[in-house]
């Protein structure tokens, strides 16, 4: 595509498509109208960062280990365990996940931090979705692994029985080439309030 008003594609996390990026992209549009935009959601940052590089999108924001010399840095957070409020944690014999597909920086990062202090686990509930795999902590099937400023207010913060997890940034990636649309899209999410590195 080219020419101002054409709208490319933007690859994000679906952490971050169901709750930080909503604002943005709807700002965007009242802003933009004329734009045309398409947003792919994968919880595999390396699948985006490829795609972006093959030319199959023109935006990627995705999660990276803090201090990694790559993109711009959006917003720096921590990763934590969450369960549901009304259900307690149950780690006997093991203790259940929800999670994302294999590729996910989460699941990778939890399950390694587990078998570094010996603790039995296993994987009860898997998703591409967020909403499916806090529907799955919210009955009780699961515990999760979330950004912190994602946390919602049925669900609560495991602290202290668990490992602590990596801090993590937010993590924008753009193509060479870019026509107009892109690069308005890609001011919008630099300056958003949405974003800000703690």
């Amino acid at each position: 595509m080219s020419g101002t008003n054409q709208g490319r594609v933007t690859g994000t996390h679906d952490q971050y498509a169901s709750h930080t990026l909503a604002p943005i992209l709807q700002a965007f549009i009242l802003s933009y109208p004329e734009a045309e935009l398409e947003v792919f959601c994968d919880h595999r940052p390396d699948r985006l960062v490829d795609m972006l590089e093959g030319g199959k999108l023109d935006l990627a924001m995705v999660e990276m280990l803090a201090g990694t010399d790559e993109g711009v840095r959006l917003r720096r957070d921590d990763l934590v365990w969450i369960k549901a409020r009304d259900h307690s944690l149950n780690m006997d014999p093991v203790l259940p996940l929800a999670v994302f597909d294999e590729g996910c920086y989460h699941r990778r990062s939890g399950c390694r931090a587990l078998d570094k202090h010996d603790i039995p686990w296993r994987v009860a509930f898997t998703s591409q979705s967020r909403t499916s795999i806090l529907a799955a902590v919210r009955a009780g099937i699961g515990v999760a692994i979330i950004p912190r400023h994602t946390l919602e207010d049925d669900l609560e913060i495991i602290a202290d029985v668990l490992p602590t997890l990596p801090d993590t940034e937010v993590t924008l990636f753009t193509a060479r080439k870019t026509n107009e649309a892109t690069k308005r899209l890609e001011q919008t999410i630099v300056e958003s309030p949405q974003f800000g590195l703690s």
